[in-house]
């Protein structure tokens, strides 16, 4: 549901993206495979301009190698971004560590917001 949401807010038709988790035994790290469709009123260029500026990603350069190593310490979501004419083709990997922190940042700040409700 969050990843629905959050790439709602990138533009993209989340009820056709391809999401699959990857468990990697790794002892910091994990990463998640998005496949996101073409779109004919989106470029690649333009998706690529949202994942630059998106906070907390940190989209790596085509041609430059990504791993799951490369993620631990981090605090960003590393992206690796392939285009096609089918879509773009993304590969995450993250710290396992700063995204346990972060989820328990976003359920405190949920919790907050829904105990002072907006009147």
């Amino acid at each position: 549901n969050v990843i629905s949401k959050q790439t709602s807010a990138l533009g993209a038709n989340a009820a056709r993206i391809s999401l699959e988790a990857v468990s990697i035994p790794i002892l910091h790290g994990s990463a998640l495979t998005i496949q996101v469709p073409a779109r004919s009123e989106v470029s690649h260029d333009d998706d690529l301009q949202r994942l630059r500026a998106a906070p907390g990603l940190l989209l790596i350069e085509p041609g430059e190698p990504l791993a799951i190593a490369d993620a631990v310490g981090q605090e960003a979501i590393m992206v690796c971004a392939e285009t096609s004419d089918a879509g773009i083709s993304l590969f995450c990997a993250y710290d396992n560590s700063r995204l346990a922190a972060l989820n328990a940042v976003w359920i405190a700040e949920m919790l907050a917001l829904e105990s002072h409700p907006a009147n």
